[in-house]
């Protein structure tokens, strides 16, 4: 079914004829002027759809004890964003692990956890409790039944002691550990 724009052909050869009767300045200001009306005769524009913005992360200012430990161990301040998605008070990690090994991935997992916790709760200094570590563990399916506490304890120099495993703290080791994971971790995802 064609549309007949006979009169719609008529208007516009109309206000053409106004505008070539009107100073040069003014006649592409006039011509938008009177096709807008012709177009939008109530004086209301429709309204274009709206196109959402861009989603934009909200920064997460990091607590002292973050910014002190990546310039302690030179980690590159874009690190946090590379591993962790940041928004609203919500924290989601980025990162995957790409070692077989379930022993170092595990302790990979631990280490990163103690990071993302001390970035969702600044008195959370750089610990993590093992259920959390164990069910992420299993959600990267590195999770080793039979090893899973022997692995902590075969690297109990990471830890200031795991005594509470509820709230296992990095030593300075364990700092040095998570800045070398981080960084290997940014390496591997390019």
């Amino acid at each position: 079914m064609a549309t007949d724009y006979s009169e719609l052909e008529t208007k516009i050869k109309e206000i053409v004829k106004i505008c070539e009767a009107i100073p040069t300045d003014y006649r592409v200001k006039c011509f938008e002027y009177l096709m807008e009306n012709i177009v939008y005769p109530t004086g209301k524009k429709i309204e274009a759809e709206k196109i959402p913005e861009t989603i934009q992360e909200e920064k997460i200012s990091l607590s002292i004890d973050v910014r002190a430990f990546l310039s302690q161990y030179t980690v590159n301040n874009d690190a946090i964003g590379k591993l962790f998605l940041m928004d609203k008070g919500e924290i989601r990690h980025r990162y995957t692990i790409a070692t077989t090994k379930k022993s170092v991935a595990q302790m990979q997992v631990a280490l990163l956890m103690a990071l993302e916790n001390t970035l969702m709760n600044p008195n959370r200094k750089f610990e993590f409790s093992s259920e959390e570590v164990r069910q992420r563990c299993i959600d990267f399916q590195c999770y080793d039944l039979a090893n899973f506490s022997a692995n902590f304890k075969n690297r109990k120099n990471l830890f200031k002691s795991l005594d509470d495993l509820e709230h296992i703290a990095l030593s300075a080791e364990g700092k040095a550990e998570l800045a070398e994971t981080m960084n290997q971790i940014i390496n591997e995802q390019g």
